[in-house]
């Protein structure tokens, strides 16, 4: 990002991959706020989308998930686990991850990251914090 900035080279960075996912995630929870117009077509109040980009959205985005909420070590120990499962690891390059938004038991909105590291889940306020970290 510093580099970018420095440079004003044309690339896409870190922040710009995970702004773009968190602008998704924000388009996803539009959708849920008029829910029910659509509703009576679905079985569950719930939106997911699956990242499977070969560049680093999600990894970047889950990557700045765990800093905010857990801190610098959280944050450089997803990366580590990343590198080395799929960074490093020709026979592991793709790897389904998942972001589901659905409303909590107060109608409030939780997002779920999901991937074979865990899953993380927060607040929409929690969202708009990361991305006013950014």
């Amino acid at each position: 990002d510093a580099f970018k900035k420095e440079t004003n080279y044309d690339f896409t960075s870190y922040a710009d991959m995970c702004n773009a996912v968190i602008d998704y995630v924000l388009k996803y929870i539009s959708i849920l706020e008029k829910w029910e117009k659509v509703s009576f077509k679905y079985d569950t109040e719930s939106l997911f989308r699956i990242f499977c980009a070969n560049e680093y959205f999600y990894a970047s985005f889950h990557s700045k998930v765990e800093e905010v909420l857990f801190g610098e070590q959280a944050r450089e120990k997803y990366i580590a686990w990343y590198e080395n499962n799929f960074e490093r690891n020709e026979t592991r390059k793709h790897e389904e991850q998942s972001v589901t938004i659905f409303r909590g038991e107060n109608n409030d909105i939780l997002i779920n990251l999901k991937d074979s590291y865990g899953e993380v889940e927060f607040t929409l306020e929690q969202l708009l914090m990361i991305k006013n970290s950014i």
